[in-house]
């Protein structure tokens, strides 16, 4: 609809703005751990379908808010997708948009680390990412000794970039909705997280 939004993540917030000179917007202020913490610092990441933005920072459930989403009770605007909480999805280090569905890659759910498994939503409905027998929504799992690094678009393919490979995620309809053939694997496969630069065709 013409609206704009910049985001701004901090490592306990997420600030919103509309790009015109107007002031920021706090969207969540209770997100990630303490400036105290030993743990390390994660970078937000952001994806949007629609006029829905998902953030996730490894740390917190992944968070959902629109453009023009009221505050719950709390003030916060960003919260908590909800099926992320009924699958017990608590942390998710990647986030893609590809052709009306929105990938979540590289997770913890259930307490148990899944590195190289890959969620997607169902169609043109992001935060819809529980299985059903009604829904596109599943996931794939590459090999268990990898790790999903990037998730990118190149050209009109949609790529999942590991430490050991990369492979083509295909849509394919049926019950499988989308399959994960490798393209490569060798020492050319990325080493280090955000180390992918995307300039769409290359």
């Amino acid at each position: 609809g013409g609206s704009h939004r910049i985001i701004a993540g901090t490592r306990t917030r997420l600030y919103s703005n509309t790009g015109d000179g107007g002031s920021w917007r706090l969207l969540k202020w209770d997100s990630g751990s303490s400036p105290e913490s030993d743990l390390p610092k994660q970078r937000w990441r952001t994806a949007q379908l629609g006029n829905v933005i998902v953030a996730t920072n490894y740390s917190d459930y992944p968070q959902s808010f629109t453009f023009d989403q009221p505050a719950n009770e709390d003030g916060q605007t960003a919260l908590a997708i909800e099926d992320a909480i009924v699958l017990g999805l608590t942390q998710v280090k990647i986030v893609a948009e590809w052709k009306g569905f929105m990938f979540y890659a590289n997770v913890i759910m259930e307490g148990e680390t899944y590195k190289y498994r890959l969620l997607w939503s169902d169609f043109n409905d992001p935060l819809s990412i529980t299985p059903l027998p009604e829904s596109a929504a599943s996931y794939i799992d590459l090999p268990a000794d990898e790790e999903i690094l990037a998730l990118a678009p190149i050209g009109s393919s949609f790529r999942a970039y590991t430490n050991r490979a990369i492979y083509d995620i295909r849509l394919i309809g049926g019950e499988d909705i989308f399959a994960a053939p490798e393209v490569y694997r060798g020492p050319h496969a990325l080493a280090f997280e955000n180390s992918l630069i995307n300039l769409g065709d290359s």
